[in-house]
Order: C-alpha cells, then structure tokens, then sequence
C-alpha cells in the first residue's frame, strides 16, 4: 500500500508539472528570425541554358541558401519547423517549403533550392513533448542570381585610361565585358549589377552616380561618376553583381586620375578699399579710404579629391582719411600698408570652373606718414607705427578660361590694441587674376 501511495503521489506531481512546463516553455521561448546566411543562387554565368537548375550542377550551391535565426530559450525547445513563402506579387504570397531540423539548432539548410526571387518565412518552435509553441513574425529574404561579371577594356571619354583633373570631362568612362547588367531598380530585383570606382592603394570607394547607357547584350555600359570626388591616383573600375560578386581590378579595369600640374600658382590684382570697424587712433572717426590696392600670390602643391591646401601672401595699400563735418573739420589723413603670410584651402566647384577659398593667417599693419589738421590752422607731425596683425577672410573666384579668372574677396583684418593704436577693418576686393 505505501508503494502505491507513492505512485500515485509521483503520478499527480508529473499531471500538474508537465503543463506547468509546457505553458513556460511556451511564454518564454523568445525565437526571433534573424538572417539568411547566404542570399546566393544560380550557376555564375550569363547564359540561361548553363543555369544550374537546368543543368543540376549544384555542387556550389549546396553550401549557400542556409536560414539561421536565434533562440532566447534554447534549453526549453526541441526541433523547429520552418515555413517559406515565396512572393507571386507584392501582396500575394504561396507556401514552397516547410522544413524540419532534428535537434534545437537554430539553422537549417533550405532543400530543395530555392530559384531566385523574393520570399519571407516563419519559424515555429518545438518544447520538450513536441507540441508546438511560439511562432516568430515572417522575416523577408531575397535570393539572387548569381552571376561573376568580366570587364574586359575601359576606357575614358578621351578613348583612353587617363583623366586629368583639370581638363573639362564629365566623368564618364565606357567598359565592356560580360555579365554587366543595369542597376537595381527596386528592392525586388534579384539580378542586378552596382558599379563603383576603387582606389587602389587606399581602397576608398566612389559609388556610381549614373549609369548613361546599357546594350542588350550585358556586355557594354557608359557610366558617370562623380568626378569631383576623385583624387590622383590609380583607380579600377569594379562591377558588383546581386549576389555580391566581384570582377577583378587588374589592367583591363585600371584608370590612371592624373593632374597635368602639380603645383598651380594663382596671381590677382584689383581695387581694395577698406572699411573701418573699429580704431583707437586718439577718436578721431572712423577713417575710411576710396583708395586701395590689394595684390595676393597662393601656391597650392597638396591636391586632394576633398580641395586644395596651400600658402599664401597677401599685401594691401590703402590711402586713409578720417574726420567730420561735427569735428569741426578737423581731419586725419595717412597710408595704411598691410602684408600677410596666410594658410590656404581651396574648393573646386562646378566642374572646377568656380573655386571657393578660406584662408587666415598673420602678419603686420604699417601707419605712415599720418597727419592729424585741426580746422585750417594747425597741421600735426607725421605719424608712423607698424603693429603685429590678423587676417581671416574668404574668395570666390571664377574662371573665364582655364588660366584667366575673376576674384571676389573679403578679409577682416584685427590689430590687437598696442599703445595707442587698434585697428578692425573689412577689406571687400575685386580683382582679375592668372593661374600659372
């Protein structure tokens, strides 16, 4: 009789724990879909009838198409089935597999193979006493055909594998090969090829900008790309089917990004006349000048894809006067002289027919030969001074030729406060220039 107590208490604890267990199990057993290991299928190569679903060759492809997901409870789950629809329409979707593992791996390999398309799928989750318990959300996947493209010769809108920076072009190359298809068009394409430009010693990438022209035989395309990104250098032009597949980057692809100058000296002259901010010249006005001269020689010898850096130096004349009417004519008159040592970066803009300039940089301020008159009566000694001096300011020039251009500037220049002299001024300039 104790034994069959004790059965039987053993019997009502196992009744009421294994729907415990199960409803646990259940609640807790986070599946959460995750990736397709590999979105590769189809033989790699251009002609239909090789395809491998014609030809059943899948030895390559019997390692791809594999469907891993991840599993908050793994302890509490058995075996896992997975259900794959495949997508008729945007809308519409049809059941084309439903798999089985064999344990609590959270992987499985999809046979049969799968054609390419654009699919989504589900995983369902097994407890310990194989009943069924949380069922994921569909996760999206795609599986594209795989093709291995060729270029076999590329060639620039000169018909040959240099560019020159400097030189009016758009940017365009032209390559021929195999398996060169157009860019995708949406997200639903599953054969496709992404073209991009590749530095060969930095591995920076320029993606493609546009795609001019395709033939329809996969075999040749004219492409454009953003031909202000480009720095000097040696460059391939690489294709990049769907599945990820890459042509080789060796001589048939190379592009040679040249600059036919290394070091481009640019020379401006024009009319300068300076407007006073600010000056602590015994409070006499703010002097003001309809006469000014500035002269500016920037050497640029590091180019980049990213603008030009340089040096520079700047020298200004100006011939200042001050006083009003309410000072009771009395009057300030006196050059200003100006030279500077600046750090340069320079931007080119529009196919480099425009370029922006920022530079700054120091140097000094000379006053000479400054008069004060007090009415008609009393004229001052001369006065002349030289003070440590700043200048930060900006260009925007325009190129009328590939030498000629036009030139607006604008500086503001500060003399920090030193006896009795400070000085802020704003020189706007116009001048005409040639790069040599």
């Amino acid at each position: 009789m104790a034994i069959n107590r004790i059965a039987a208490c053993c019997l009502l604890v196992v009744l009421f724990t294994v729907p415990a267990f199960s409803q646990r199990t259940a609640e807790t057993s986070g599946v959460q879909t995750s990736r397709l290991l590999q979105l590769l299928t189809g033989q790699r190569t251009n002609d239909d009838n090789n395809d491998a679903y014609a030809t059943g060759e899948r030895s390559a492809e019997d390692r791809w198409q594999y469907l891993e997901w991840d599993e908050a409870e793994p302890d509490y789950v058995s075996t896992y089935e997975i259900v794959v629809e495949r997508y008729i329409t945007r809308t519409r979707t049809e059941e084309v597999a439903r798999l089985h593992t064999t344990d609590n791996t959270p992987r499985v390999q999809i046979q049969p193979l799968l054609v390419p398309g654009n699919y989504r799928y589900k995983v369902i989750s097994y407890d310990l006493l194989g009943l069924s318990g949380v069922e994921s959300d569909w996760a999206p996947f795609v599986i594209y055909r795989a093709y291995q493209p060729e270029i076999h010769r590329t060639v620039t809108a000169t018909q040959t594998q240099e560019l020159y920076l400097e030189d009016e072009n758009t940017g365009t190359f032209v390559i021929e090969g195999r398996n060169l298809f157009e860019l995708q068009k949406d997200e639903r394409d599953v054969m496709f090829t992404d073209y991009q430009l590749v530095n060969e010693h930095s591995g920076r990438i320029v993606p493609v900008a546009q795609v001019l022209s395709h033939d329809d035989d996969n075999a040749r395309v004219q492409l454009s790309f953003n031909r202000e990104r480009l720095s000097k250098g040696e460059w391939h032009v690489v294709a990049v089917d769907a599945s990820g597949l890459k042509s080789a980057p060796d001589e048939n692809s190379r592009i040679t990004v040249r600059l036919r100058k290394w070091l481009d000296v640019n020379i401006s002259l024009g009319y300068a006349p300076p407007f006073t901010v600010f000056e602590s010249i015994d409070n006499f006005g703010l002097p003001l000048s309809p006469v000014g001269l500035l002269a500016r020689v920037t050497f640029f010898p590091l180019k980049y894809y990213w603008g030009y850096l340089g040096i520079g130096v700047n020298a200004h004349y100006a011939y200042m006067m001050g006083g009003t009417a309410r000072r009771d004519g009395n009057r300030l008159r006196g050059h200003l002289m100006e030279t500077y040592c600046n750090i340069a970066y320079q931007l080119p803009l529009l196919k480099r027919r425009a370029r922006f300039e920022a530079h700054a940089g120091i140097g000094f301020l000379f006053l000479y030969n400054y008069t004060f008159a007090f009415g008609n009566t009393y004229t001052s000694t001369s006065f002349n001074a030289a003070r440590f001096s700043f200048d930060i300011g900006g260009a925007f020039q325009w190129y009328f030729t590939s030498r000629l251009y036009g030139e607006f500037n604008v500086d503001f220049v500060f003399a920090p406060k030193s006896g009795d002299i400070q000085f802020g001024m704003i020189i706007p300039s116009i001048s005409i220039g040639w790069q040599l």
